[in-house]
């Protein structure tokens, strides 16, 4: 993600050097990329981490049901 919008805004200065586009106008289409990009970044992480969180209680419930019937069916 981060790496994209960093040949964008490589891409926008230099082309802003050569005169193309108008500076202020690159730099603040430049500072929207970079913001969307983190926010689209961190929905990403978020969705992850509850997908990650669901996976983890599952799988211990699962295990502890296990350990349970073990312990009972020993004696």
């Amino acid at each position: 993600m981060f790496r994209m919008t960093n040949s964008v805004i490589k891409v926008t200065l230099n082309r802003a050097l050569n005169g193309e586009v108008l500076i202020n106008r690159t730099l603040k289409s430049m500072y929207q990329c970079t913001k969307t990009a983190t926010k689209i970044h961190h929905v990403h992480q978020t969705r992850a981490h509850r997908r990650i969180r669901k996976w983890r209680a599952n799988y211990l419930r699962r295990f502890v049901r296990h350990e349970r019937t073990r312990e009972l069916i020993q004696p």
